[in-house]
């Protein structure tokens, strides 16, 4: 015997007022362990201790269309979730443990410590999870719609195009999936989360950060991985322009708050100004100044909406050296001022 649980992706994922939740509260296998609200979404601990599971998930909704499951979860029997709809990207690593996963009851797979999986969801279809008694597992779990992974992707057309792109296969094989191997530094972070950490005014911003992050490098690799390159670090080999135009992001993701020129960029690269310039517009579509600058824009809007400072603290922490150019550039950018 074993227990199924069925979820829509658009509703799977509400506060500890969710009907499910409560009629778990009401059952005793269900304890709501903390909660906390911030602009836009909350955050939902609880432990789970019913016939079928044991353990701790946290769900972080950082609006209606964008949630984050950290699990660690033991089946002291055989365990079924399902998740169906449409229009949504769902990313989950595997941090320790292994389960079953499979799309419309097909082709299943293992996923094991160190696995991540893509599925791309842009007709209607059902994510299952199985976990047979005895096992455990430990996941972090992105649901993103399509509209919202384009909103935080925020590049416009280098958005859609890689979305297109993404659906080329799905055109062929409905319900496209892509499993690699995640990188070291995101390993660090699915265990960061996965622990679930103290409560803080920093975490929401940070789980948000993390997300983007791990949807960013899935995308890019189901992206490239359906033109036949088997990882990321291929990728970078087929091309110099490519891995001109990586390490210079690279960099700026580290020290976006220097002054680097493009001069000095180039020269830690080893290669000229204008190789340089001309890589990275072609892998991003924006000059490596204006990609800072938009880098620069919005950890400071992020800090701000979470009070670390003052505007002239946040302007001087992202490298603007003038509180009048910070405002202006702000401004310019989000069409209101940092101070409202």
């Amino acid at each position: 015997m074993q227990q199924h649980i069925r979820r829509e992706i658009s509703d799977a994922f509400a506060s500890s007022k969710d009907a499910s939740l409560q009629e778990m509260i009401r059952e005793n296998t269900l304890e709501i362990e903390a909660e906390e609200f911030f602009p836009g979404g909350h955050i939902t601990r609880y432990h789970v201790h019913n016939q079928a599971l044991y353990g701790r998930q946290e769900i972080v909704q950082i609006n209606r269309d964008f949630s984050v499951i950290t699990s660690n979860i033991e089946a002291t029997k055989a365990s079924q979730t399902s998740y169906s709809g449409a229009g949504w990207l769902a990313l989950q690593l595997c941090v320790a443990g292994e389960y079953e996963v499979s799309i419309n009851k097909q082709n299943p797979q293992i996923l094991k410590a160190g696995d991540c999986r893509l599925d791309i969801f842009s007709k209607r279809g059902t994510l299952n999870r199985y976990q047979q008694g005895g096992s455990r597992y430990r996941n972090v779990a992105l649901y993103m719609s399509l509209e919202s992974f384009k909103q935080h992707l925020n590049v416009g057309q280098h958005a859609e195009r890689m979305l297109q792109q993404l659906f080329q296969e799905e055109l062929i094989h409905p319900h496209a999936s892509s499993t690699f191997e995640a990188s070291k530094s995101l390993m660090i972070s699915a265990n960061e989360l996965s622990e679930f950490g103290r409560f803080g005014g920093l975490r929401p911003a940070y789980i948000k950060a993390k997300a983007i992050e791990f949807m960013v490098y899935a995308a890019n690799f189901a992206r490239w991985q359906g033109r036949g390159v088997s990882g990321l670090r291929s990728r970078a080999k087929l091309s110099r322009s490519v891995d001109i135009a990586q390490q210079t992001k690279a960099i700026i993701d580290r020290e976006y708050s220097m002054a680097h020129t493009i001069d000095e960029l180039a020269q830690r690269i080893g290669t000229n100004r204008t190789t340089l310039s001309q890589s990275f517009r072609a892998e991003f579509q924006e000059t490596p100044m204006q990609y800072r600058r938009r880098l620069r824009l919005e950890v400071a809007k992020q800090m701000l909406q979470y009070h670390e400072g003052s505007v002239g603290e946040v302007a001087e922490h992202v490298g603007y050296a003038d509180a009048s150019c910070f405002i202006r550039a702000f401004r310019d950018y989000y069409g209101e001022t940092p101070g409202s």
